[in-house]
Formats: C-alpha cells, sequence, structure tokens
C-alpha cells in the first residue's frame, strides 16, 4: 500500500466518522457488551508525552470472554484518535472512557496475542462499558478497523516478544 493509498484510506474513514458522528447514528452493536466488571486493580498510569503513558500498576479486565493482563511498565499511547476526529468526537487520547481499551488494544495488537479483529471488539465493547456514547465508540472502532493494519504490519519479532513479556491473555 502506497502512502498515497493509506492518506486516502485515512481520509475516507474520517469523513465516513464525522458523518456519522454528526448524525448521530447508531450502527448497531457488533459485539454482545458484557455488563462492567469490577476491575480487580484500577487503571493507574503516567502520562509521560503528549503522545506517550506508561501503566504504573498491573491491570486485570475480562472482557468479550477474554481475562487480559498487562503488566507495569508496559507503554502506550493512549487512544490514536486523529486530530480531525478529537473536536468532533469529544474525546482525547486519554479521555476517561476510552483508555482503558485503548490499553488493552494497545497491549493485544503489540503482543499478536489474539487477531486484529478481536483486539478491535474488544476496544469497541471496553469504550461502551466506560460510558462512550455508541456512536463514537463505532467511529473509533471503524478507524482501527480500517487503519489497524497499517500498525500491525511493523511488528518484528523482536517487538513482538516484548510485547508479551507484559501482557497475559487467558479465554474464561
Amino acid at each position: 500500500m502506497t502512502l498515497r493509498d493509506k492518506i486516502k484510506m485515512y481520509w475516507k474513514v474520517v469523513g465516513a466518522c464525522l458523518v456519522s458522528i454528526a448524525s448521530g447514528v447508531y450502527f448497531g452493536a457488533m459485539v454482545n457488551p458484557q455488563p462492567p466488571v469490577p476491575d480487580p486493580v484500577a487503571l493507574s498510569i503516567s502520562i509521560t508525552g503528549a503522545k506517550d503513558a506508561v501503566l504504573l500498576a498491573d491491570y486485570v479486565r475480562i472482557v468479550n470472554g477474554y481475562k487480559i493482563t498487562v503488566l507495569k511498565g508496559f507503554k502506550f499511547d493512549g487512544a490514536s484518535i486523529p486530530d480531525g476526529l478529537a473536536g468532533p468526537l469529544g474525546l482525547t487520547r486519554f479521555s476517561p472512557s476510552v483508555i482503558a481499551g485503548a490499553l488493552l488494544h494497545d497491549a493485544l495488537y503489540a503482543s499478536e496475542w489474539v487477531p486484529q479483529a478481536v483486539a478491535d471488539s474488544i476496544l469497541y465493547a471496553c469504550c461502551l462499558q466506560d460510558g462512550t456514547e455508541p456512536h463514537k465508540a463505532k467511529a473509533i472502532w471503524q478507524a482501527v478497523h480500517d487503519c489497524g493494519e497499517v500498525v500491525w504490519s511493523r511488528h518484528t519479532p523482536e517487538s513482538v516478544a516484548k510485547a508479551r513479556s507484559f501482557v497475559k491473555v487467558e479465554i474464561k
């Protein structure tokens, strides 16, 4: 995929998301979100830069039949919300209603413990469980669904091994 193709895809996603947000259209649940599960450990992060954060304590969450544990020290970039969507969505990369889902999504992508589609659906479910409005959660899901391959394709065996030292996944 050329850079030109990637840019076209990005703006196609941004345009579709803006239309759906402006109209308030709800596309329906793509997963069957479970009711919020009390987390054994609250999410504790330190924002270390405009696009960087580090997990300060282990985080455990059960979502869509997976028990996901992310260990202290995992570095992530929050929700990768394009600048063109941040304003219309009313969200930032570290907004409370998206940050836990973003952490789990980044951890699952980096470790490749589950397929991309599963990681994307977990992000979507977490956003809904944590209070993101359904049409905004759908826009976030659509963006990672359409553009996630770019990130996934950058992985190396070394980067996956490093991420796996921080991420554990069990099927519940």
